[in-house]
């Protein structure tokens, strides 16, 4: 793994020629005649490693192998990762666009409900299958403050649907929900068990 640490450091392509000791690493449970004769046909010896990246951050690894490469095609298989990079940042960009925009239609057609519904309940459960209908969340709810310091689950699909109607009986300055009814403001919270407000 030296030669990607040192691609993705420096940022730049490097040609290399895989020796018999890393061969064995990355087949360990051939015979070293087996596994030479292996990389022979494969051309797997002569490599070039370039780095992918986009807005100044290596987001992934080309590797090429080939019995004719050599030093001479970096500036080729550079630009070819750059082309892959840009092509790969262009299409995450694209996804978050629509993203946002689907998100915005349904922030729309919520506000456009609020008119039609009077009952509140039945406002949240609509609210509530769209955000998991347009977005494929695996769990969506609403929770409320009931009474003083005390949420409950007023609508909820997949893991909060056994919850519904249930307090959760935490104080509301605790935990990530508690925090977030606290101070008013959203939180992303990427691995949950592993944040320090779970």
């Amino acid at each position: 793994w030296t030669d990607y640490a040192q691609a993705i450091e420096t940022r730049r392509a490097s040609f290399g020629e895989t020796g018999d000791e890393i061969l064995l690493r990355v087949l360990p449970t051939l015979p070293p005649s087996l596994t030479s004769q292996v990389f022979q046909v494969t051309h797997a010896r002569r490599r070039i490693l370039a780095p992918l990246v986009a807005n100044n951050q290596v987001i992934g690894m080309m590797r090429v192998w080939g019995a004719e490469i050599n030093e001479t095609d970096i500036p080729a298989m550079t630009a070819l990762a750059q082309h892959i990079a840009s092509a790969l940042d262009r299409t995450r960009l694209f996804a978050q666009l629509q993203k946002r925009a689907a998100q915005l239609e349904l922030v729309s057609a919520i506000a456009a409900q609020t008119g039609a519904i009077y009952d509140a309940d039945e406002l949240m459960r609509q609210v509530v299958h769209q955000i998991r209908e347009r977005f494929g969340y695996e769990t969506a709810g609403i929770l409320m403050d009931r009474e003083r310091n005390e949420l409950y689950v007023a609508a909820g699909l997949g893991e909060l649907a056994k919850r519904q109607g249930v307090p959760l009986r935490q104080p509301i300055d605790r935990g990530i929900v508690g925090w977030v009814a606290h101070n008013g403001k959203s939180y992303l919270a990427r691995y949950v068990r592993a944040d320090p407000r779970y």
